[in-house]
């Protein structure tokens, strides 16, 4: 399956140049300089249906209490939310977004939950 998403500065979010200190993929791409280590807040993906059109923000702390969406909790974490619009090829079906915040494809599951200790 490919998906496209319109984010409003991939290059900002992929080719940081800044340092982080984590690991996770999904802090390197978002995050400032920080040592907050994204919390997996499920071990498996959230599936969703998204409307066409509509810009979300996918919660990269695992602290939103509104997951896989942003609510905002990831305040004076260094963290932010990964914008995105649901493109027409996203739209009226069920797509997988990452619970565990580990993906090597932000917002979208691509597995990396199974490699998660227990």
């Amino acid at each position: 399956m490919r998906v496209l998403l319109k984010f409003r500065t991939t290059a900002r979010l992929f080719n940081s140049s800044k340092s982080t200190t984590n690991t996770s993929p999904v802090t390197s791409a978002v995050a400032s300089e920080t040592k907050f280590e994204p919390i997996c807040a499920q071990k498996g993906p959230y599936v969703v249906t998204l409307e066409e059109g509509k810009k979300y923000g996918w919660c990269t702390c695992g602290l939103s209490e509104k997951q896989p969406f942003c609510d905002g909790k990831h305040k004076g974490t260094g963290m932010k939310s990964l914008k995105f619009e649901a493109t027409p090829e996203l739209c009226d079906k069920e797509v997988y977004l990452c619970g565990c915040k580990q993906s090597k494809n932000p917002p979208f599951c691509d597995g990396s939950h199974s490699n998660l200790s227990e």
